[in-house]
């Protein structure tokens, strides 16, 4: 699978040299991606996971949502460790 993300994203670094050279121009811009834990539920081809997000499109990466208990953050879905994972593997 390592090899098959690293053959996925190889384009990745024609567009970070892209966005290297947009912050030293002074244009940056920030593209803010939102992923939900509950799109793994939508039915067919609206289902989304991490996997499905272009980490070359999106400079930040918001995983929603965490719960609180005895004031500790908390899991809500049953895969929710395993999702964020995926959310954070995004960044390699």
């Amino acid at each position: 699978m390592e090899g098959l993300r690293s053959e996925k994203h190889s384009s990745c670094k024609y567009v970070r040299s892209g966005l290297a050279l947009l912050l030293q121009l002074g244009t940056a811009t920030k593209i803010v991606c939102y992923f939900t834990n509950g799109s793994q539920y939508r039915p067919g081809i609206a289902s989304y996971m991490p996997e499905n997000v272009d980490p070359c499109l999106c400079t930040h990466i918001i995983y929603a949502f965490a719960g609180k208990a005895n004031n500790q953050i908390t899991t809500i879905e049953w895969n929710d460790e395993v999702l964020y994972a995926g959310i954070n593997g995004l960044r390699n």
